[in-house]
């Protein structure tokens, strides 16, 4: 996974970004509170916490030592979920892997790891979002070639559902690999991939309609984000190709994007 050492806090003025604050980090992970701080991974054992006026970082209560942190994510109702595996390489898979669940007070409230017939569940939990029954959607990455799946998680601890792609843009030569996930208002998921789709889910990961970014002249869209709590008709994509030409990134605001 690609690690940043800065993170911008930034205000936005028509189509301008002016950067208002930098903080040294390694990130691996970022999530932002009800309160508008942040709870970030450094790939270590416990999330640091980020003020949102000062960018002051101090380590916060949420702790899953011995293992690693790899992702963040935060609910609607102020639960913490992270996925964690054992210290050691990615891959091949060896130690544990796992999601957890926790309260605002850092304690644990459920662990994925074993389906129904005491079969690891995950290999690398890369990305996380949730919805408002309490269902955890995770992205497992499979091998080091970026080979993904979207996995469904029951508040109960069950695995429900995944999610392997569309039938019409992957095949055996051309699986999906997914650059983010977010979910809409209404309980819809939508995944974002590298080769240039918009995949939108229902509440059970069923694929519900899929989007061409290139017919927007977008390529590649790397993070997607509704700024609107109620409707579809406003989104930012960022353009990240590629590592090298990260510089020229750009940002786009859509209007009218709708799906039905």
């Amino acid at each position: 996974m690609v690690t940043s050492q800065l993170l911008h806090k930034v205000k936005q003025k028509g189509n301008i970004l002016t950067t208002v604050l930098n903080i040294n980090t390694k990130l691996r992970g970022i999530a932002v509170t009800h309160n508008k701080d942040l709870l970030i991974t450094e790939g270590t054992s416990k999330l640091k916490f980020v003020n949102g006026k000062n960018g002051k970082v101090s380590d916060s209560k949420y702790s899953v030592d011995p293992l690693w942190i790899t992702n963040v994510h935060i609910t609607n109702d102020h639960k913490v979920i992270v996925g964690a595996v054992s210290p050691g390489a990615a891959f091949p898979v060896t130690g544990r892997r796992v999601v957890i669940l926790m309260d605002q007070k850092g304690n644990h409230l459920t662990v994925y790891e074993q389906d129904k017939q005491k079969q690891n569940i995950f290999s690398y939990v890369e990305e996380i979002t949730s919805i408002s029954n309490g269902n955890i959607f995770a992205v497992d990455s499979l091998s080091g070639d970026n080979r993904e799946r979207l996995l469904v998680l029951g508040k109960d601890g069950d695995l429900l559902n995944e999610y392997t792609g569309c039938q019409y843009i992957n095949t055996e030569d051309k699986l999906l690999q997914i650059a983010n996930i977010t979910t809409t208002a209404s309980d819809n998921i939508v995944v974002i991939d590298f080769d240039h789709h918009l995949h939108i889910l229902d509440s059970s990961a069923s694929l519900t309609y899929y989007y061409d970014t290139e017919t927007m002249a977008i390529e590649y869209p790397y993070c997607l984000v509704f700024t609107c709590p109620t409707t579809y008709s406003t989104l930012d994509v960022h353009h990240l190709p590629t590592v090298q030409q990260m510089p020229n990134s750009m940002r786009f605001s859509v209007q009218d994007f709708k799906y039905k």
